[in-house]
């Protein structure tokens, strides 16, 4: 994916997540580092030359070239991309995303669990049977943490990104957000003067209910 269109797909999955109306926050530094917490306690040291050179190494060999960490609805997650559409590419990139992993789960304690991961493919790999069987492989790897892929379009819109964000935690029952607010006004309705009595009424019968509702509710004036 080229960078451009990796940073598009990328607004437009962010554009979705906070059309839910939930809090979208950047995540600590510390989850993007290259060491983990015992490395950092350990580098303190100025005679632990070691731990700096491993570091280094890691950089170039182990992680992730471009990573984005967020907190969304609370939830940790890692956002990055994936580029080339061979297998053994791809499984190369998601090994380096699982490192990451590691080391933000290290830095996330006790909230490790909850880490998720979020890879977008290149545009246009919706329709391309081969990414499809590759993203089902990411995803079945439920190593360090859960993964889940997004393949968009060659112009994703953010109703597709939304789809998207329904596999994932941020999924919602209501396709519509607004809705369950919309359904919370019904109770300021009130009912048509008389409707009250009747239904409260247990002695009514069904059918002596409704006919009383009938006869309650006023005929509509002829224009």
């Amino acid at each position: 994916m080229s960078a451009r269109g990796e940073i598009f797909a990328k607004v437009e999955l962010l554009a979705a997540v906070r059309a839910l109306d939930v809090v979208v926050t950047s995540a600590d530094e510390e989850w993007l580092r290259d060491r983990f917490v015992t490395e950092v306690l350990a580098g303190k040291d100025a005679e632990n030359v070691g731990v700096e050179t491993a570091t280094n190494l890691r950089v170039g060999e182990d992680l992730p070239a471009n990573i984005a960490a967020y907190r969304i609805d609370g939830i940790p997650v890692l956002l990055g991309a994936l580029r080339d559409r061979t297998r053994r590419a791809v499984q190369d990139e998601v090994r380096r995303y699982r490192n990451q992993a590691m080391i933000a789960r290290a830095w996330l304690g006790k909230e490790a669990a909850n880490l998720q991961l979020f890879l977008i493919g290149p545009l246009g790999s919706m329709d391309d049977m081969l990414w499809r069987q590759l993203a089902e492989e990411v995803e079945i790897d439920d190593r360090v943490c859960r993964k889940l892929v997004w393949l968009p379009s060659d112009a994703p819109k953010i109703e597709d990104a939304a789809y998207f964000l329904q596999r994932t935690f941020l999924a919602r029952p209501w396709a519509d957000a607004l809705r369950p607010r919309r359904l919370d006004r019904l109770r300021e309705l009130a009912l048509p003067e008389g409707w009250d009595a009747i239904v409260r009424d247990s002695s009514l019968t069904p059918d002596q209910l409704i006919a009383a509702i009938i006869k309650s509710t006023p005929l509509p004036e002829d224009s």
